[in-house]
């Protein structure tokens, strides 16, 4: 019975001091499971396209069963919403 008691006495404490310094011990574990996950500058040759910011290139599409060459020729009494994905590896 006082083994039992000890254990968890040693539990309780051990608990205790977890959750008292969980921040810490939060802390700690990030910044060890993040450590390599982030380059701190890209240095290889791939050129994605576009930038952020930048103004879209040229159009090129069917809509309505016509080639379509401007953006404002799709746009309707509600406006467009236009998905752009430039990473994709055809």
């Amino acid at each position: 019975m006082k083994k039992l008691q000890i254990t968890l006495l040693v539990v309780m404490v051990a608990a205790a001091g977890i959750y008292a310094f969980r921040e810490p011990l939060m802390n700690v574990v990030m910044e060890r499971v993040t450590a390599d996950m982030f380059v701190a500058q890209d240095t290889d040759a791939y050129d994605p396209g576009v930038a952020v910011g930048d103004p879209m290139p040229a159009l090129r599409a069917r809509f309505d069963g016509r080639e379509v060459t401007q953006l404002g020729e799709m746009t309707g009494a509600k406006g467009t919403v236009l998905f752009v994905n430039r990473s994709v590896d055809w």
